[in-house]
C-alpha cells in the first residue's frame, strides 16, 4: 500500500468559545503547526508499506508538504506527490524511483485517477490548494504560504 503524508506535528488547545472573524477559519481551537522533531524541514513523503507485515519498503521524501493522494497501477507505476512546489510524480511502485514529474499550476490536495479512452490509458489530477492551506499556523504557515492568496 502507498501512504502520503507530512513530517509535521500540531499542538491543539480546545476553547469553550472562539471569536468569529469573517474570512478566517472557525475551529473552536488554538493550534500551532510545527516541524516534527528530527524531520527533514517539515516536508512530505510517500511510503510503500507491505500490508502483510507493516514494514516500510521504500520512502520518497519531498522538501515540501505533500497533500496529494496516491494511485497505483497494474503496470507498477504509482502516481502522487502533489507537493507545494506543484510537482506531480510518477514513481516506480517497487523501488520509489522517479519515472516522471510534471509541474502543475498549483499545489494539489486531491487524488489522481486513471481512465482509458479509445485504447489509451490516461492519468489526471486536480491542481489547486483548497482544503486547509489558508488556516496553516506557526512555522509551517510561515514557510509554505508566502505566495498563497
Amino acid at each position: 500500500m502507498f501512504v502520503a503524508g507530512n513530517y509535521w506535528c500540531e499542538t491543539i488547545k480546545g476553547q469553550e468559545t472562539a471569536p468569529w472573524t469573517p474570512g478566517k477559519a472557525y475551529v473552536y481551537a488554538e493550534f500551532h503547526m510545527h516541524v516534527q522533531p528530527d524531520a527533514k524541514g517539515g516536508g512530505g513523503f510517500i511510503k510503500a508499506i507491505d500490508a502483510k507485515t507493516g514494514k516500510t519498503k521504500w520512502t520518497k521524501d519531498f522538501d515540501e508538504p505533500n497533500w496529494s493522494g496516491t494511485l497505483a497501477t497494474a503496470g507498477n507505476v504509482m502516481f502522487g506527490g502533489g507537493t507545494a512546489s506543484r510537482d506531480f510524480y510518477a514513481l516506480n511502485s517497487k523501488t520509489g524511483d522517479t519515472l516522471w514529474k510534471f509541474r502543475t499550476n498549483s499545489g494539489m490536495v486531491g487524488a489522481p485517477i486513471t481512465y482509458e479512452l479509445d485504447g489509451v490509458q490516461y492519468v489526471a489530477t486536480v491542481s489547486g490548494w483548497g482544503g486547509a492551506v489558508p488556516i496553516w499556523t506557526g512555522e509551517i504557515n510561515e514557510k509554505y504560504t508566502k505566495d498563497v492568496p
